[in-house]
């Protein structure tokens, strides 16, 4: 190895210490000072009020994006009993493609309320 190397190498290793050492002041002050303590539960306040508006705000456009499926499929479901062009294997095709979608709506929604509940209980904890 060259001497530029190992200088190279010495000013990484030294700029890391430092680095470690400014790290480790910053997060011992923020969790043993009052004043720690206050940003904290502040700051888990936040972010806890966060979570809920934007699950809120998830709900919302899941139940907006569920009800025009339900618009969309009725209005296929009368556009095929009418008899506009369809045969009567068409409207057995669009129930059957009504299940695996309805299915997957409710397989996102179930993940949807699963990942708001883990949400939830980091919230809690903190």
């Amino acid at each position: 190895m060259s001497n530029q190397e190992n200088k190279s190498g010495k000013k990484g290793r030294g700029v890391a210490f430092v680095l470690g050492i400014t790290i480790g002041a910053v997060t011992t002050y923020f969790l043993t000072t009052e004043e720690g303590k206050k940003w904290r539960k502040e700051t888990s306040k936040r972010v806890g009020e966060f979570a809920k508006r934007l699950s809120k705000q998830a709900q919302e456009q899941f139940e907006q994006f569920a009800e025009r499926v339900e618009v969309t499929t009725e209005a296929a479901s009368e556009y095929l009993d009418n008899g506009n062009g369809a045969t009567k294997s068409k409207p057995m095709q669009a129930v059957k493609s009504e299940s695996p979608f309805q299915r997957g709506m409710q397989k996102a929604k179930n993940e949807s309320d699963k990942r708001r509940q883990i949400i939830d209980e980091e919230i809690e904890d903190i």
